[in-house]
């Protein structure tokens, strides 16, 4: 399965992708019903217990050629903003312009403001969100891409039809063992950001969508098979305690890795159809990114 890398620019904390949705990311001190309630955007919502991470990110409404039709003048195309992530990943060349990105700004410090009536807000800026994928991808600390993110040497291969193997041929890091898992039922949010109390490395990511739909991915990361099924089978028996329904799809560890990822949008169909090609699973991640 060939999947398309998702990040098209990013601007402190601001996610471009590639259907041209526009994500806002801020680090929170909890998360709760309310957090989701206050917003009728489409809503991300990612706990980690390893990184000590409580995150939120709103995707921005639309503001594409709001002013007018080329947005104050040609000039201001010519000086829109290029990432340095499109250099290190190997993206096609592309430019935003500059007005839009204010806007988007605009519509950000709106949000920042609100959170900040109930909650400790801070953004997750560019670095964060570039370190974030560094561990997701098993880049390594020793990444000499100085906070580039440089995925040529990055594989992903199926483990078996419930998990992943993520290898790093460049940096001498250990393979990473990862199993994606979905929350099938929960008594409601806050059951499941208790999970972050338990005692293995676990990741949550909650999304839900302006039709208030919910979809939960958690993600289990270790070093070895052994250990990976270990870690899983506490989850399962966590997990009921605590009332939660979770399963693991079959064959569809590629698919949850990449609707976790910051910036990717997982309520849009079109948009997984036109990104998803049906190929062997063993493909290699790194050719997705050229």
């Amino acid at each position: 399965m060939r999947i398309e890398f998702p990040l098209k620019h990013i601007d402190d904390n601001l996610v471009f992708n590639r259907n041209d949705d526009v994500w806002s990311y801020f680090e929170v001190d909890r998360i709760n019903t309310n957090i989701l309630n206050e917003f009728n955007n489409d809503i991300h919502i990612y706990i980690s217990n390893e990184l000590n991470k409580k995150v939120i990110g709103i995707k921005l409404d639309d503001v594409y050629g709001g002013k007018t039709n080329i947005k104050t003048n040609v000039k201001s195309f010519f000086e829109g903003l290029t990432a340095q992530v499109n250099k290190s990943v190997g993206l096609e060349p592309y430019k935003i312009i500059k007005d839009d990105i204010l806007d988007f700004k605009k519509q950000t410090r709106l949000i920042e403001n609100k959170l900040k009536e109930n909650y400790k807000v801070n953004k997750f800026k560019t670095i964060d969100i570039i370190s974030s994928y560094e561990y997701w991808l098993n880049l390594g600390s020793e990444n000499e891409g100085g906070g580039l993110l440089d995925l040529n040497g990055i594989s992903l291969s199926p483990l078996n039809l419930n998990g992943l193997i993520i290898n790093n041929a460049l940096n001498e890091v250990e393979p990473n063992y990862v199993q994606y898992l979905t929350v099938n039922k929960t008594k409601g949010i806050e059951y499941l950001v208790n999970l972050e109390d338990i005692e293995i490395p676990i990741e949550i990511f909650i999304r839900r969508n302006e039709n208030k739909e919910f979809y939960t991915i958690i993600r289990i990361t270790a070093i070895n098979e052994t250990q990976l099924n270990n870690y899983v089978s506490f989850l399962y028996d966590y997990s009921h305690l605590l009332e939660i329904d979770i399963y693991t799809p079959l064959g569809e560890q590629f698919i949850l890795l990449y609707e976790s990822l910051f910036g990717s949008d997982k309520t849009s169909d079109d948009y997984m159809t036109k990104i998803i090609e049906q190929e062997v699973l063993s493909d290699e991640f790194s050719n997705t990114t050229h």
